[in-house]
């Protein structure tokens, strides 16, 4: 029978959950939210978060798991599916991400020091065939040794020129340089990422 050993309460829908593999990033894990908010008299609305937390066991022996809140990442829509990179691209720890928007987005895991930290500039986006898309908000970590920021942003799926939803993405694990997506547009996608995440 499992056994549960932490609870965290999302604020939204949780939708996929992904734990780092990259190596010196193992115990964290990286959690994609969905919220569909209905309207009356205006269209309906999708937002989302991506949510990284540290994984930790007890040195005591009792197997206790500790869960610590490392960062949040508000999304302009909801987070249908994520996968990390494995091993790094050029270096970076990457996640990429399948929206309810019908972007791929792929994030950077960024280290930082373990102190007080008031605000923090997001690394630039680099939107490719989104018109007025910006960058991504990032909360106050306040004492968080990892953030994640928005690397890069396009749209994935369409449908006759109409925004449609990503559900999944994937690494190529034979060729870090390729990602996958699938969507409402009855579409599957590959990507060539490698000369833009030098």
């Amino acid at each position: 029978m499992a056994t549960t050993l932490q609870v965290r309460d999302t604020g939204l829908h949780a939708d996929c959950v992904e734990s780092c593999p990259v190596e010196g990033h193992e115990n964290i894990m990286a959690v994609g939210t969905y919220q569909l908010t209905k309207h009356d008299d205006a269209a309906d609305t999708r937002s989302g978060t991506v949510a990284l937390h540290s994984l930790s066991t007890s040195t005591d022996g009792d197997g206790a798991v500790a869960m610590v809140n490392k960062s949040l990442v508000e999304m302009q829509s909801g987070v249908f599916d994520m996968k990390w990179s494995f091993p790094r691209v050029n270096n970076k720890a990457l996640l990429g991400l399948a929206t309810a928007a019908g972007t791929l987005d792929i994030m950077e895991l960024h280290e930082v020091l373990r102190q007080e930290v008031a605000y923090i500039k997001p690394h630039p986006v680099h939107n490719v065939g989104v018109p007025g898309a910006g960058p991504f908000g990032v909360d106050r970590p306040d004492r968080h040794d990892v953030l994640i920021f928005g690397t890069f942003k396009w749209r994935a799926h369409d449908l006759f020129g109409s925004e449609i939803e990503v559900w999944i993405t994937a690494w190529n694990s034979h060729d870090l340089n390729v990602l996958y997506t699938g969507g409402d547009d009855a579409a599957f996608k590959g990507y060539v990422v490698v000369s833009d995440l030098s």
